[in-house]
């Protein structure tokens, strides 16, 4: 009410010496009003699925549910490069160098793309693929194949690096750390941790929920479950925190250091998370249901898409959106 009121500080100043009793307080920006924190509005034709950063930041790739792939300067928000449409894409990442963009389609075709020549690099077929994961600087692929087998590939050459068998749950996603080292799913019954580099896995039985993101090193899991996110220890299986009132999460990110996890839900409301003491830091409001988010490498950006078919970036360098509350008596409620 008071963003609307013209005059609101000096109406305000006067409600409050005039007015005592319950109040009405504006907590955050409502969302129909533009926020001084969202930096860039990058716009699809179709509602976008998934996004990637490149490892220096400086461009980001996008999915729309038809299949078109864009790469965006994140700086300007310029539309650097397209992909030739294909068959829809289930995940894409940037080479290490950032020059590159490997994609998998619907198909389980693995190309990669020369971003400066728009020319195909190379292609392998791993398989029908029910899930699939790159890791960070694109060098790996993982793939929960048809057949039961989970996959880790090399996407330079497309030679298969190792396997085991390990059906993951058909509606289930692969989360792979940062580092490439660590790689969450879901399977029927529970969830599983899995060690790249050990060749080892261990069952993460009393971790309740759906898995939704994992941090850098590996460490920690995100769950969703009911009203609330939990974080777990991937080594002991122990919950180390619980978020309360995380409503319709359904995508979840943690900064570089694990020590923010931002949450975006159906209602397209994205929250940031500030783990050790567990209070909400940042609100915005994209507009409809949150598909993907991602934070920028020195965790000052966070890049929000939603299937409103537009990619949000916003302002975290800013003082906390946290705004003062300032109680102001009601004479009146209208409807």
């Amino acid at each position: 009410m008071r963003s609307r009121v013209p005059g609101g500080a000096a109406w305000l100043a006067a409600a409050d010496g005039a007015l005592s009793g319950p109040a009405l307080v504006d907590r955050w920006t409502p969302p129909d009003l533009p926020s001084s924190a969202l930096l860039r509005t990058l716009t699809h034709q179709a509602p976008v699925e998934e996004m990637a950063f490149s490892l220096d930041g400086t461009r980001l790739a996008t999915v729309d549910i038809s299949g078109r792939v864009r790469v965006w300067d994140a700086s300007s928000g310029a539309q650097v490069w397209e992909l030739p449409r294909r068959s829809r894409m289930k995940e894409l990442a940037f080479g290490n160098d950032g020059a590159h963009l490997l994609t998998v389609d619907g198909d389980g075709i693995v190309d990669g793309w020369d971003l400066t020549t728009g020319s195909e690099l190379h292609q392998f077929f791993p398989g029908k693929c029910r899930a699939a994961a790159f890791s960070a600087d694109g060098s790996r692929l993982f793939t929960a194949l048809e057949d039961g087998a989970v996959t880790t590939w090399d996407t330079a050459t497309g030679v298969r690096l190792n396997e085991f068998q390990e059906p993951v749950s058909s509606s289930g996603r692969l989360l792979v750390s940062q580092d490439g080292t660590t790689l969450v799913f879901s399977r029927r019954g529970g969830m599983r941790s899995y060690s790249c580099d050990a060749g080892t896995g261990g069952d993460l039985e009393t971790l309740q929920g759906r898995p939704v993101a994992v941090t850098a090193d590996g460490a920690h899991v995100a769950t969703v479950q009911g009203g609330s996110v939990s974080i777990w220890s991937t080594s002991s299986s122990v919950r180390l925190q619980e978020l309360r009132d995380c409503l319709d999460v359904t995508v979840a990110a943690f900064n570089a250091d694990g020590t923010a996890l931002a949450t975006g839900n159906r209602e397209g409301v994205v929250e940031v998370w500030d783990l050790a003491t567990r209070t909400r830091t940042r609100r915005f409001h994209h507009g409809s249901l949150c598909s993907s988010l991602g934070f920028s490498a020195d965790g000052l950006r966070l890049t929000s898409a939603s299937m409103d078919k537009t990619v949000r970036i916003w302002d975290l360098a800013t003082s906390s959106v946290q705004p003062q509350e300032i109680p102001v008596g009601v004479a009146a409620v209208l409807y």
